[in-house]
């Protein structure tokens, strides 16, 4: 168990997650989503560290507003993925900044970050499944709250 209570084991006041929702249960489909997430950030990771080295995308060459957001996007996607994998919420909260930084730049910024329709269509996708996962469990929460 964590420190922070984010796996099983602790008591349920201290197995609260992010907005005070309890996290995902080995074997819900939540559960199943946030490690889908976490190893869609890994494969990030991976792409971002293959540019750094210059296997994909000529890093040397680019702007520094460009490296810049590699080595930011390198950083993120592995924290975000190691924190999806372990449930735990500053893994929740890495993706959260990371989906929303890129949907930000993206659209905000399109002269200069070039079209990213894939990107912009996974991280809200993504997104809006997370906030509907989300929702469900705040529901059930509340109806057992209530004792209902």
């Amino acid at each position: 168990m964590s420190q922070n209570g984010v796996m099983g084991g602790s008591p349920p006041e201290l197995r609260t997650g992010l907005a005070g929702v309890r996290p995902p249960e080995k074997g819900s489909w939540y559960f199943g989503y946030l490690r889908a997430l976490a190893i869609a950030y890994f494969a990030g990771f991976v792409l971002h560290l293959l540019d750094v080295m210059g296997l994909r995308l000529n890093f040397a060459s680019m702007s520094r507003l460009w490296q810049g957001w590699v080595l930011f996007l390198l950083c993120g996607d592995l924290v975000a993925a190691a924190g999806l994998w372990l449930r735990a919420s500053w893994g929740i909260r890495a993706f959260l900044s990371i989906a929303t930084a890129q949907l930000v730049a993206y659209l905000g910024f399109p002269r200069e970050f070039g079209d990213q329709r894939f990107l912009i269509g996974f991280h809200g996708v993504t997104l809006s499944i997370f906030l509907l996962f989300r929702l469900k469990l705040w529901r059930e929460d509340r109806r057992k709250g209530e004792g209902g």
